[in-house]
């Protein structure tokens, strides 16, 4: 076979013949000669494609003939060496096989590089390729060796088993030809270059490679005079993304449009036709990224289901106008559920969604977004409507904005308002747009201020309530608005010297304007409520323990206005105060010690924790409550200064909290695989501070025991639990246990048990007792499923049971899932809610979020991620 190897520049090889340029002819080594003219002294072009979309893949593979071959006519009239070719590849102490595609000693040829499963199983286990089963085999491409990131910096290499020049400027390659620069290669039975017409021509076997792409054909001419490129019978595909296709023709009607007549798309594997992309004429415009399709047609198993006169689409990472593929389901209370989906382009950095919905039990529902990106924030606004919904003879809609922006001089500004026009809304509509079913929808806008010290914000806020149990008069009040500022200055890092002390100050301040939508339950319409909160810290800390002593201040003064009767009856005094005051200790020692387990070397660590808090009884009966709530009980809540949430009230408190926990710490990277705590306060006063005046004083002199565990036991499986025991009545008192399973197949499953007991009646009995199992897992490669199950065990019934079974092929998957729930009906009671959703996916012609979709993040937890790392495994 005849080589040519590391052809090098027209200049250098005219200066080792002995010859100049302007030479017709000269020979060189046997009969071979090289014709050269002034045309192989033009700098070489470069291109610069882009490599993040299949289409433009496409285009840069047929474009590289551009940059390829001028640099291939300009060298083949360099130095021809009949040196020994170099020593192949030997990849048998790879542990994987990888087939090295080099010019002297080329990968075998399989069609498309498709790898079936059959030779894969054929293969050492040790040297297989990762191959998930999806699909019935892969694409394993050949790996072109070349230690140039630019290709065009790379020599040209060629092979053929015979090659030689005529006088007119031709040179002629016969007999698997292969011609690599780089990563790039070409491949043929027959390529004929002409230097004076700048044209090639390629016959029998063409094969183009390019960066994760093959391009083959039965004929190839390419002109640089006139850019023209012309494959005909030729195919294609993206190794990565699955991708293939056919074409009668590929050719370019300008330097950046490529032409596909009678040309196909899918991602199904070779010899598959459970769907196909057709068009008549398929026209891809490199510089403006549009592409344009006539005559369309989907089939699935060769059976045409949709067809597009014309339609435009995107063709690389620009966004474009256009319809997305659409979506499909079904629901037993909504009935058929299709959604189309079109983008809309507006600007670089703003675009649309509008989604056409057709729901056959309720109408049509039109979705819309608009999202934005500027140099003060990013944002969205979002919309639906539902005209005269056929179940509830009434208009739906939803309104939706958001805001995130941050400046760079230390403002930002934050927005989050979502409206619904029924409580409903969320349970009987789910949507693809980002809002959530809430007790209340937030409709707030903050403004704020973040510097080295000091902090400044102001919020107005208000809620739509969507919970049918709650009453007008116990809705939350709006803050119109309220206006914060706080400071935080630590001594001990910011200052040297002998000033260096460990004294932390904090400052906290508020002014909140509050406004009743109705009559709240005691009658105030509106209010003012100014607070200032005050605190200084002393630090002691040391690898063995810590020492924090603490003092905070809490004024608090109120104006408060009403005109109604219940306001007459229940308010006293206009404008209470608070004036009080907190003092707590934080202590606690940290002893350490190394073990082994199950040949594991471990540091476990005694943490034995002291805190004291005292507050003085205030009386806060005029005082209104209109944010403050008690907080649960809780391990992390003993070391707290309030047992109150907001600032409305400030509990009194003299108790003693007594905690201990052991850590368990790989020794090698220090991370934590299991925690256990013990606790639990020992009160030395009464607690009559309450929410109400009505409210009875807590008298306990004891708390609730409260253990704690969390346990690592590697990075797939975790284990949270606390239970809190009640010595007095020698029952548990509340129960919270959560395990979690996660895998690197993306398998999940969570199960959780919550229990609450109390006294009722005469007797202690659990008050809440619930089960929540959830599980996504596959089963093979095909086929997988996923179930929810959240049981009232006291009430003895199912708030919500769900299983749904998925089919995922190569190229296509169907989804069917069952729902049974509980809702609120209108007469407060709960009814019980049955559907049934089908949804079908092309994969490649996937478009925006479905309803299925959203109910399955919704209930599994995790089930998000995990659908968004398969959706493109094959």
């Amino acid at each position: 076979m005849g080589q040519i190897r590391n052809i090098t520049s027209i200049g250098e090889a005219c200066s080792k013949a002995g010859k100049d340029a302007s030479n017709n002819a000269y020979s060189v080594e046997g009969n071979t000669s090289c014709a050269l003219v002034s045309a192989c002294c033009r700098p070489t072009r470069t291109t610069n494609a882009s490599q993040h979309n299949w289409f433009r893949k496409l285009i840069s593979a047929a474009g590289l003939n551009a940059a390829f071959f001028i640099g291939l006519n300009t060298a083949v009239c360099g130095e021809l060496s009949a040196a020994e070719p170099p020593t192949a590849i030997d990849s048998s102490d790879s542990p994987v096989i990888t087939e090295i595609s080099t010019v002297d000693n080329p990968a075998p040829y399989r069609h498309l590089d498709w790898l079936s499963a059959d030779e894969i199983a054929s293969w050492p286990a040790a040297q297989r390729p990762s191959f998930g089963g999806r699909c019935n085999g892969l694409y394993l491409a050949p790996t072109i060796p070349s230690t140039f990131t630019n290709p065009e910096l790379a020599p040209i290499e060629a092979s053929a088993d015979r090659y030689s020049a005529d006088t007119d400027g031709t040179a002629i390659f016969d007999g698997d030809v292969i011609i690599q620069q780089g990563n790039r290669q070409l491949e043929s039975d027959h390529i004929e270059l002409n230097q004076k017409t700048q044209s090639t021509l390629m016959e029998g076997n063409v094969r183009i490679r390019q960066d994760g792409m093959l391009l083959t054909g039965d004929k190839a001419t390419f002109s640089l005079n006139s850019k023209d490129l012309d494959i005909t019978n030729a195919q294609y595909v993206v190794h990565a993304s699955h991708i293939r296709g056919a074409a009668k023709r590929i050719y370019n009607e300008q330097e950046d449009t490529l032409i596909l007549s009678d040309g196909s798309y899918t991602t199904c594997e070779p010899g598959s036709t459970a769907w196909l992309f057709e068009a008549q004429k398929i026209s891809l415009n490199n510089t403006n990224g549009w592409g344009a399709a006539k005559h369309a047609t989907l089939k699935v198993n060769d059976v045409p289901v949709f067809y597009f006169p014309w339609m435009i689409f995107p063709i690389d990472e620009r966004r474009q106008t256009g319809f997305l593929f659409p979506s499909f389901g079904f629901d037993g209370d909504n009935g058929t559920d299709m959604a189309a989906p079109l983008y809309l382009n507006i600007a670089p950095n703003v675009d649309a969604t509008l989604t056409f919905r057709n729901l056959t039990a309720r109408g049509k529902l039109l979705d819309g977004e608009l999202r934005y990106l500027l140099p003060f924030g990013e944002g969205q606004f979002a919309s639906s409507y539902l005209a005269d919904d056929k179940r509830t003879d009434t208009d739906r809609e939803l309104s939706l904005f958001k805001h995130r922006g941050n400046f760079n001089n230390g403002w930002s500004i934050n927005a989050d308002y979502t409206k619904v026009s029924d409580d409903d809304y969320f349970i009987d509509l789910d949507t693809t747009l980002d809002a959530n079913a809430k007790t209340h929808l937030d409709q707030k806008a903050l403004l704020g201020y973040q510097s080295e010290f000091w902090n400044s914000s102001i919020l107005v806020q208000d809620y739509q309530t969507i919970d049918a149990l709650i009453t007008d008069s116990n809705r939350p009040y709006r803050k119109m608005p309220q206006i914060r500022f706080g400071g935080r200055y630590n001594m001990s890092e910011n200052t040297i010297g002998a000033n260096n002390l460990p004294i932390e100050w904090d400052l906290a301040a508020e002014f909140t304007h509050f406004e009743h939508p109705e009559e709240s339950n005691v009658g105030i319409n509106e209010a003012q409520r100014s607070h200032l909160s005050p605190r200084v810290t002393y630090n002691f800390m040391r690898p063995w323990g810590y020492l924090k002593p603490s003092l905070q201040g809490y004024f608090t003064h109120y104006e408060l206005d009403g005109d109604s009767a219940l306001f007459a009856a229940n308010v006293e005094e206009m404008s209470p105060n608070i004036q009080s005051y907190t003092t707590s200790i934080d202590s606690g020692l940290i002893f350490e010690r190394q073990l082994s387990f199950n040949n594991q070397t471990l540091t476990q660590t005694l943490e034995p924790r002291l805190f004291y808090l005292y507050s003085p009884r205030v009386d806060q009966d005029d005082a209104p409550a209109f944010d403050s709530a008690a907080l649960s009980f809780s391990y992390n809540q003993m070391f707290r200064n309030n047992r109150f949430s907001g600032l409305d009230r400030v509990g009194d408190a003299s108790q003693v909290s007594l905690g201990l926990t052991s850590r368990f710490l790989a020794a090698d990277s220090g991370r934590e695989l299991l925690r256990l705590s013990l606790g639990q306060s020992f009160y030395l006063k009464d607690r009559v501070t309450q929410l109400t005046p009505t409210t009875a004083p807590d008298t306990e002199a004891t708390s609730v025991m409260v253990g704690q565990l969390a346990w690592s036991y590697n990075d797939e499986l975790t284990l949270y639990s606390e239970v809190q025991w009640d010595q007095q009545r020698n029952n548990t008192h509340q129960t919270d246990v959560q395990l979690s399973y996660r895998n690197q197949h993306h398998q999940l499953f969570n199960v959780s048990y919550r229990q609450q007991g109390g006294d009722t009646g005469a007797e202690f009995e659990n008050t809440l007792e619930q089960v929540d199992f959830s599980f996504a897992w596959t089963l093979n490669p095909n086929w997988s499923i996923a179930s929810r199950w959240l049981h009232d065990i006291k009430e003895k019934r199912t708030f919500e049971a769900l299983g749904g079974i998925t089919y995922d092929s190569c190229c296509w998957s169907v989804q069917l899932v069952r729902r049974v729930f509980l809702k609120e009906g209108d007469d407060d009671d709960l009814i019980t809610r049955q559907g049934t959703f089908i949804q079908f996916q092309l994969k490649g012609l996937s478009g925006i979020g479905s309803t299925l979709e959203s109910i399955l993040d919704k209930a599994i937890s995790g089930y998000a991620q995990r659908r968004k790392a398969l959706a493109h495994q094959f």
